[in-house]
């Protein structure tokens, strides 16, 4: 699966004797920051205290997935959309989107995942808004948490609405195609106040 964050955390488990200083930091990034390869890029560093992982504390995240639909599409922006210049209904595409808001159970939606069975497959979905902007249409979804490969396959279903060969007037009790992975993009996560994450001093 790939997906683009434009700005995300990383741990990594490591042992501090003391609070880093400003220059000590420095020379970690810059350290680091050789170590990746260059489609990826790394901005700063520092210390959390040991706790839950993560990924477990966040309480909302947005994805964004980004279909092009002119008949040519750029070389640049190839690897980051999905080409789909064939017709669409948009307007079926508009309403089935939003049936998706609200709390539902997404087991449906949901590709499974040995490393880490959910205990709950019920997800609140607190906003879900297809768009058009120009040659392309962008999906945005905001939710409290999200099921492996759950919003590739709500485009997917969004995608069979607009072919018109599914009816998502209400959600429906099973997912259409998944959607590729190459268009989709998590733009944000979201922490409870006060909490250590993001990592900043």
């Amino acid at each position: 699966m790939i997906i683009h964050p434009p700005g995300g955390t990383t741990v990594l488990p490591a042992r501090v004797s003391a609070r880093p200083t400003p220059d000590l930091r420095l020379d970690e990034a810059i350290a680091l920051r050789r170590c990746l390869l260059y489609r990826r890029a790394f901005r700063g560093s520092a210390v959390g205290c040991p706790g839950p992982l993560l990924r477990f504390d966040a309480v909302a995240k947005t994805y964004r997935y980004t279909i092009f639909r002119d008949e040519v599409c750029p070389p640049f922006d190839w690897r980051y959309v999905y080409h789909h210049p064939y017709p669409l209904d948009e307007e079926a595409m508009f309403r089935a989107a939003s049936v998706y808001a609200g709390e539902h159970d997404f087991k449906a939606f949901a590709a499974a995942d040995h490393r880490s069975e959910p205990a709950s497959t019920v997800r609140t979905i607190f906003s879900s808004v297809m768009e058009r902007r120009g040659s392309t249409m962008i999906y945005t979804v905001r939710g409290s948490g999200f099921l492996k490969h759950m919003v590739r396959n709500i485009v997917g279903t969004i995608l069979e609405a607009g072919r018109g060969n599914i009816s998502a007037e209400t959600l429906p009790k099973q997912s259409g195609r998944t959607a590729p992975a190459k268009g989709l993009t998590l733009v944000s996560v979201e922490y409870p106040e006060g909490s250590a994450w993001p990592l900043r001093y």
